[in-house]
């Protein structure tokens, strides 16, 4: 699971980078660079919150149900949803620089959520390693 989420915030980390600069070179419409992106990088939700966009609806409510739609086994936490969600909150709300500011602050948060999860994940396997030793010679000493 952690795993899962570590690519997930790396992908993101990913998309916010292009996003940034694709907004800043091209002066594409931002429901027509997230699609290309997402489509790039096999992130789902981003063609459904375009989707509602083409169906009338705000970027910032399709963004959110999108979100919200994200399946549980991808084991994103609330305060991932909520994460992914401020990043969608703003585009598209602003100039080109705050745009480009929002993007390159987001990529850096989500590349310090992927390394504090990758640390995490180190720290589990290290724990769980022990454990399965410590557990190994009780055992051998019960039978003894």
């Amino acid at each position: 699971m952690i795993k899962r989420r570590i690519r997930l915030f790396n992908t993101l980390a990913l998309l916010a980078g292009n996003v940034s600069a694709a907004i800043r070179y091209s002066g594409d419409d931002i429901t027509k660079i997230l699609l290309q992106e997402g489509l790039l990088l096999k992130l789902d939700f981003i063609k459904n919150a375009v989707s509602c966009v083409e169906k009338g609806e705000a970027l910032e409510k399709g963004w959110q149900e999108s979100v919200d739609g994200i399946p549980v086994f991808c084991g994103i936490t609330k305060e991932d949803r909520a994460l992914i969600k401020q990043f969608g909150s703003k585009l598209g709300t602003t100039d080109v620089y705050g745009q480009t500011d929002h993007c390159e602050y987001f990529k850096e948060l989500f590349h310090s959520r992927a390394s504090k999860l990758a640390q995490e994940c180190v720290g589990k396997s290290r724990v769980y390693r022990c454990l399965g030793f410590f557990s190994g010679a009780a055992i051998s000493l019960a039978v003894i």
